[in-house]
């Protein structure tokens, strides 16, 4: 988000004229901050805990299937499950809270525990 921003204004800061020296300098001129770090995890935690979602539920819509017996209860308590996780995602969007290390595991462990209420 910042971060790409950022790396698009880079080109139009390069073009300003008190900028043209630094052109030359052998390693140019860039920004450090450890907040790029953060960004970058931040980046990661988000990919990561959406495909942690999609592996855990499709390992319960599995489980359900081999449990149950019924190939559409199964399916249809997989919706269910998924329609659980969408309205954790909502509440966590609605109270305002940032993706951390702690939400990013829960996230992943909401199918797990949303199968008990099917």
């Amino acid at each position: 988000a910042l971060h790409d921003k950022w790396e698009e204004w880079m080109p139009t800061l390069w073009d300003l004229p008190q900028c043209t020296a630094f052109k030359d300098t052998p390693f140019g001129v860039f920004h450090a901050s450890q907040s790029w770090h953060w960004f970058f995890l931040q980046q990661q935690m988000i990919k990561e805990a959406f495909i942690g979602i999609a592996i855990s539920l499709s390992f319960a819509l599995v489980v359900l299937i081999l449990f149950i017996g019924n190939i559409f209860l199964g399916i249809y308590c997989g919706i269910m499950i998924m329609f659980i996780v969408v309205e954790v995602l909502g509440m966590m969007v609605m109270l305002g809270w940032k993706l951390g290390i702690l939400e990013a595991i829960i996230l992943v462990m909401v199918p797990g525990l949303s199968v008990d209420y099917c």
